[in-house]
């Protein structure tokens, strides 16, 4: 880990899990379009409105917090999953998330393929001489644990086990990558 430059972009990834897990990414983009993760949030049978609470908690830490327009200075890309209405209330947990000032963008699931391949192409770029164009600070352990030990699906090797626990922080990747790009 090191301070991230205050002038890089930066932005939130977030796949959405309640009895599963759920994860919150934070990234930045280097000027060589480098994307690091320097920040993941995992939670579990929380429900959004909290969730809300806690990214803000998170944000102000990080100074990503406009406290006169008592908003998030970031946005985000999401599962398409914050968007579906729920229950009598018919309120989306993106309506949650943006009653607490967070904003979110439906993340690029067209093709779970292609955004796997965005995730192989930044990690490709590693040799002895260069660092690859994907790196993830230590503090985010469980995202290194999943880059360890996810295994590819059964029926396409292209993209990631779809039943494997560690599939969450994998997307939250993948929709990264795919906003980066």
């Amino acid at each position: 880990p090191f301070k991230v430059p205050r002038d890089w972009p930066k932005f939130r990834s977030l796949d959405w899990g309640f009895r599963s897990q759920g994860v919150i990414g934070w990234f930045a983009m280097d000027p060589d379009d480098n994307l690091y993760q320097f920040y993941e949030f995992n939670f579990r049978l929380m429900n959004s409105a909290d969730c809300a609470k806690r990214v803000v908690e998170i944000e102000k830490q990080f100074g990503f917090w406009n406290k006169a327009e008592r908003k998030s200075r970031l946005t985000g890309v999401a599962d398409t999953q914050l968007w579906e209405e729920r229950g009598d209330s018919g309120k989306s947990k993106a309506a949650d998330f943006s009653e607490a000032g967070i904003f979110w963008q439906p993340a690029d699931k067209a093709s779970m393929m292609r955004n796997a391949e965005r995730v192989t192409e930044r990690l490709r770029d590693y040799d002895k001489t260069k660092q690859p164009a994907l790196l993830i600070f230590s503090n985010c352990k469980k995202t290194q644990e999943m880059f360890a030990a996810i295994a590819c699906d059964e029926n396409d090797s292209t993209v990631p086990d779809k039943k494997s626990p560690l599939k969450h922080w994998f997307d939250v990747v993948a929709y990264a990558a795919a906003r980066a790009s």
